[in-house]
């Protein structure tokens, strides 16, 4: 839309327009399909309003704070920095995809067993997506700290590039604790259906966002602000996570996180040896010794439980390969026909 339109900024919004009518006009016909015989209920209609419309506004919420936070930084800073910061925080919330993918595959399970059960099935599930989340998200976050200068550098324009190195580490803490946040905290109030009060909470760490960037953008420029964003989110993560123990008290695998804190830590100290050449090959190669000493570490350390899960996949993947030997090797000749 930016490059065939003199829309400008508005491009991204009619992009995002279209992509949402082309996947309405493909799943709608199914929708209506399913949904055809169907009788409506408007108690459970308020049911369902009464769950959901507080999540959505909890999300609307962090939206329009990371919205306002760039308003005060324009008025303080000016408008490239905030290009630079925007440009910052779109690389380090990356980090949000392993939280999606990991609450998608989880949470539905807690709840179920939540709903069958109650909490002596649901803990346990907890507890998993605890440790797979601790597992996933700690190195993410430090391995963007590690590679924020290739990758501002790679991936932003070089009039950016050099501030917004300087924000990712930052901006990488702040998207570990809101997705800690969103996709395990929350669970307490989800589960137990206090979404209500949820959405109360969380405008705690949304003013104290924005009068931390009001305070320390005009001192310390755009490294304060992201500082700012990064200490009020790790702060509602924290109230979040004392106000939902009164509902359904979460458990908190600290050894899985401090094996996941240690693995990163011997990515950090192999990832600093690699040379600075810049521009993608210092970024894949950055990458890469870090997967490679985060997998070899956290295999040593059993990171998440991860050594008995790997070691059975090496036994199959063995098996498989002998089967396929055996089947591939010439019939021996029966030693007794002549």
């Amino acid at each position: 839309c930016a490059a065939t339109t003199q829309l400008g900024p508005g491009a991204p919004f009619l992009g995002l327009l279209i992509g949402g009518a082309v996947i309405a006009a493909a799943d709608l016909p199914f929708l209506l399909r399913s949904a055809k015989g169907g009788a409506g209920s408007p108690t459970t209609a308020l049911q369902y309003g009464a769950y959901g419309v507080p999540l959505a506004l909890a999300l609307s919420l962090e939206l329009a704070v990371q919205t306002g936070a760039r308003f005060v930084i324009n008025a303080n800073l000016g408008a490239e920095a905030v290009g630079a910061f925007a440009a910052a925080f779109g690389l380090a919330r990356t980090i949000d995809l392993l939280f999606v993918w990991a609450g998608m595959s989880a949470a539905p399970l807690a709840l179920t067993a939540f709903e069958s059960g109650g909490r002596a099935k649901a803990l346990p599930i907890a507890r998993g997506l605890a440790s797979t989340l601790f597992a996933l998200a700690i190195p993410a976050a430090v391995g963007l700290a590690l590679v924020a200068q290739p990758l501002a550098h790679t991936m932003v324009g070089e009039g950016l590039a050099a501030t917004a190195a300087e924000l990712i580490p930052w901006l990488a803490i702040s998207g570990l604790f809101a997705g800690l946040s969103t996709y395990y905290f929350s669970e307490a109030f989800q589960l137990t259906r206090r979404t209500g009060l949820r959405a109360v909470v969380m405008i705690v760490p949304a003013i104290l966002t924005l009068i931390l960037v009001a305070l320390w953008s005009p001192s310390f420029g755009l490294v304060g602000a992201a500082a700012a964003t990064a200490l009020a989110t790790a702060g509602g993560t924290v109230l979040l996570a004392l106000v939902g123990r009164r509902l359904l008290p979460l458990p908190i695998p600290w050894l899985d996180a401090a094996r996941a804190l240690a693995a990163s830590a011997v990515m950090a100290i192999g990832v600093w040896f690699v040379q600075d050449f810049g521009g993608w090959l210092e970024l894949l190669a950055k990458a890469g010794a870090g997967a490679l000493l985060y997998a070899l570490a956290g295999l040593a350390l059993n990171v998440a439980g991860a050594r008995p899960i790997v070691g059975q996949l090496l036994q199959t993947l063995w098996r498989r390969i002998g089967v396929k030997l055996n089947r591939s090797k010439p019939p021996t000749p029966d030693q007794g026909s002549p």
